[in-house]
């Protein structure tokens, strides 16, 4: 509780944004337990569409809040939701499960295309008899 006090109710931190670490700026947020002022502020002036989590330059550590963070950190604001668990690890599952998906349907089309090909093929020998019939 002492610690907190010392800190005041303002921090001061340095935003930039993940796509563009070299644009800093510098903000005084109020100590917070959540995101929302820092993720406003974020969005208005590193001038982002969409902003979901931040995290720490230094340690990339997750930022859940205001209300701990030291004056002076760099906040790194990122445009999508950072979890608790490695984003790689969901990100492998979701291509995987694309993968898969995109590799049943070129296999459907390519089935597809063959039964047109026979098809076609099977259409002009029976149009190459009739004609040699008649």
């Amino acid at each position: 509780a002492g610690a907190a006090s010392k800190r005041g109710p303002n921090v001061r931190l340095t935003i930039c944004a993940e796509k563009n670490p070299a644009e800093k700026k510098p903000v005084v947020l109020p100590r917070a337990d959540n995101l929302t002022e820092l993720l406003a502020i974020a969005k208005k002036k590193l001038r982002m569409k969409k902003v979901g989590g931040a995290k720490l330059m230094e340690t990339g550590a997750v930022v859940r809040g205001t209300a701990d963070l030291d004056d002076g950190c760099v906040v790194v604001v990122c445009a999508e939701a950072i979890g608790d668990e490695p984003p790689a690890a969901s990100t492998e599952h979701s291509q995987q499960q694309h993968s898969e998906r995109g590799a049943a349907r070129a296999s459907e089309t390519k089935e597809g295309a063959a039964e047109t090909k026979g098809h076609a093929a099977a259409a002009c020998s029976n149009h190459g008899d009739k004609a040699e019939l008649s």
